[in-house]
């Protein structure tokens, strides 16, 4: 039983570290999607928020209470939506709007 909660916790953790600059706390990554000029859903920022701060798809699922395969749902729309294909460029994406960038991805609300 002990075994089962340590990996629970440990599932709760970010990913490991792969170097400077790949996390940013959850509320900061909140933060930087508000900015962004596309309408992601509260799951989808709450997903996305998770991914920048370095959390795995099944932490995220514990963390929020749904299965990994919505995690990856979630995700997806979300990246559908901003027209990007995986977290580092979601995070450049942010640090590009962050930084007052213009936005020449061609991204439309909604």
């Amino acid at each position: 039983m002990l075994a089962l909660l340590r990996r629970h916790l440990a599932d709760l953790q970010p990913a490991a570290d792969t170097g400077p600059a790949t996390r940013v706390p959850p509320e900061a990554a909140a933060a930087l999607l508000q900015r962004l000029p596309v309408r992601l859903s509260v799951r989808e920022r709450e997903v996305c928020a998770l991914t920048l701060a370095g959390h795995t798809r099944q932490g995220i699922g514990l963390t929020l209470g749904i299965a990994e395969s919505s995690v990856a749902t979630l995700r997806e729309r979300a990246y559908r939506k901003l027209q990007i294909h995986g977290a580092g460029e979601l995070f450049a994406l942010c640090l590009q709007h962050a930084a007052g960038a213009d936005g020449a991805r061609g991204l439309h609300p909604g």
